[in-house]
């Protein structure tokens, strides 16, 4: 499996596309400025796009989705709890084109790309429908912005609660094995054991 990063939108979120030798690929969240990168770097590779995932349904993380949903027209998948976010784009001083989710989620499911599996886990807290995707096998979670290298997204916005948040990442994330690697919706790259040593909001 391979993890393509590309940093896009006015607040520097991660965007990914995860492929596998199949050539089937996902992209997770779709920041202002992604779209046009990510379908030539798709184009480039020939790889076959599958889902447009989000972890959440916060501005900086949607502002290119209807566009990307028009060029590919693949399924956008998010939590139940927060597809009302992509219907009413919050507006933060950026216009953002409404769209809507082709499949919502509870939590627990199985997901599939090519020959790759993965898990959504359900950790609200910083949106009440935050979700994290979890490869097992591989042994890396893409933590939106539930977790960050040394800190925790925030819990002052609208839906968010910060009691909720921490029992998401203690409950659904620190039951894991240290070994995996986290990538996050902004920032560095961490690992699960540095978060659970290191982590100020955790430890």
């Amino acid at each position: 499996m391979e993890i393509a990063n590309l940093i896009s939108g006015p607040i520097q979120n991660n965007v990914y596309i995860v492929y596998d030798e199949s050539n089937e690929c996902i992209i997770i969240d779709a920041a202002f400025g992604c779209c046009d990168a990510l379908l030539q770097f798709i184009n480039d590779k020939n790889l076959i796009l599958k889902y447009i995932l989000l972890t959440h349904g916060h501005w900086d993380h949607i502002g290119d989705l209807a566009k990307l949903k028009r060029a590919t027209n693949v399924p956008i998948v998010i939590h139940r709890a927060d597809e009302y976010r992509l219907q009413i784009p919050e507006d933060m001083g950026f216009k953002i084109e409404p769209t809507h989710a082709d499949i919502l989620l509870n939590g627990g499911e199985t997901l599939q790309f090519g020959n790759t599996k993965f898990k959504v886990v359900f950790t609200p807290g910083h949106t009440e429908g935050g979700v994290c995707y979890i490869f097992e096998k591989e042994k890396i979670i893409f933590s939106g912005d539930t977790l960050f290298n040394g800190s925790i997204g925030r819990t002052d916005f609208d839906g968010g609660d910060f009691n909720t948040l921490i029992k998401s990442i203690k409950e659904k994330l620190f039951i894991l094995s240290d070994d995996y690697c986290i990538y996050t919706g902004h920032g560095e790259p961490t690992s699960l054991k540095d978060e659970k040593l290191y982590n100020p909001y955790l430890t």
